[in-house]
């Protein structure tokens, strides 16, 4: 039977609702910048990012959330 710490952890980083970890993450060129042009210079910015499944949107959501959030006030739909 496998280590109840060891299966903790594993399902720990199975998480979808938790942020990437740092470690994990691969970033994709230019995505930060196109979304800040987006939003720059405006009161309130409304973007829809579509995409296959697993492709990434939510982890570039948050590492762009991070980047923002000491300019931008960032609304997130419930979990």
């Amino acid at each position: 039977m496998a280590n109840p710490s060891a299966l903790t952890t594993l399902l720990a980083r199975c998480d979808i609702l938790a942020p990437p970890a740092p470690a994990g993450y691969v970033p994709r060129t230019g995505f930060s910048a196109i979304m800040r042009a987006r939003v720059a210079g405006s009161e309130s910015a409304h973007v829809l990012l579509l995409g296959q499944f697993g492709v990434g949107k939510s982890t570039e959501l948050w590492a762009l959330e991070r980047e923002l959030s000491s300019t931008y006030y960032v609304i997130r739909p419930p979990a």
